[in-house]
């Protein structure tokens, strides 16, 4: 069995409080696209990961990588003591804030789910996976959503517009955790509306500049300055809105169409040696 594992991008990302034990609660829109990683999941006695050498990127193959984490926690879930052979074909950047990891992690659960003859219902599967980190349980969906508590609730927003984008990493990743700490030190608190947010991504690119907000990148810029740069590099190849996604470090840039996107795409590799550059779209 062949999956790709979509990786997303936040629309918007907001922070409504914190929970005793120290969890953020947030709101934000999540949409996947068709950047993916491709995971080849195949019957085994043994429980075991290899990189296939076509990768774009490394990739941790021991007991940190999530895939392996969700595959155990499936298989205690369950009973079962199963094992599968995984392929992993790495094509989005980790560090990123693209839910690289987490689209694994889904693609494999729902993989298994199927190859294992478990037929869990998809609430088991977000609830199994939560704990593991808070973008899987989204990730185990195809269409876009609000998300809000832990990464818990899920909500069902209407199809959105196609996208074309153009992602931009340096080569500096960062860890979310320090993003956060780093967003709990700061006194900056940006305003945020849902129902602005989803009604802009519905609208003509102009509006989203003024309504979409992720109050993660200013922590995250002070951080890793070339964010900053990053996005002012998008805008200057012509993107019409520009941001973080999630924790960083990647930005993205939304474009008219594929064309004017790998014109941008070819500029920034050229202005940007080091960085990774990718045209993709939304799905």
């Amino acid at each position: 069995m062949i999956i790709e594992a979509c990786a997303k991008i936040n629309w918007s990302l907001y922070i409504t409080g914190r929970r005793s034990d120290g969890y953020h609660l947030v709101d934000m829109i999540l949409q996947r696209i068709a950047l993916h990683d491709t995971l080849e999941v195949l019957p085994s006695e043994d429980l075991t990961l290899t990189l296939d050498p076509e990768s774009s990127f490394p990739a941790p193959l021991d007991g940190s990588n999530l895939i392996l984490k969700a595959a155990l926690a499936l298989r205690e879930r369950a009973g079962v003591n199963l094992g599968v052979a995984f392929t992993l074909k790495k094509r989005i950047p980790s560090g990123a804030g693209l839910g690289g990891g987490s689209a694994d992690a889904a693609a494999a659960l729902l993989a298994l789910n199927h190859l294992w003859g478990l037929d869990l219902p998809i609430k088991e599967l977000e609830a199994l996976s939560l704990p593991l980190g808070a973008d899987i349980p989204f990730c185990l969906h195809r269409e876009p959503m609000r998300v809000t508590g832990i990464g818990e609730t899920l909500t069902l927003l209407p199809a959105l517009p196609k996208r074309h984008l153009v992602l931009l990493k340096g080569p500096d990743g960062l860890d979310t955790g320090s993003v956060y700490r780093q967003y709990d030190r700061s006194e900056v608190r940006t305003s945020y509306h849902h129902d602005r947010a989803a009604a802009a991504l519905m609208s003509p690119c102009a509006f989203l500049r003024s309504v979409l907000t992720n109050v993660l990148e200013p922590p995250a810029l002070s951080l890793c300055p070339r964010i900053g740069a990053d996005i002012g590099r998008l805008y200057s190849a012509g993107a019409s809105f520009a941001q973080m996604t999630g924790s960083g470090s990647a930005v993205y840039g939304v474009f008219g169409d594929e064309d004017r996107a790998v014109k941008a795409c070819l500029a920034l590799k050229d202005s940007s040696p080091g960085s990774v550059c990718i045209v993709t779209s939304t799905i």
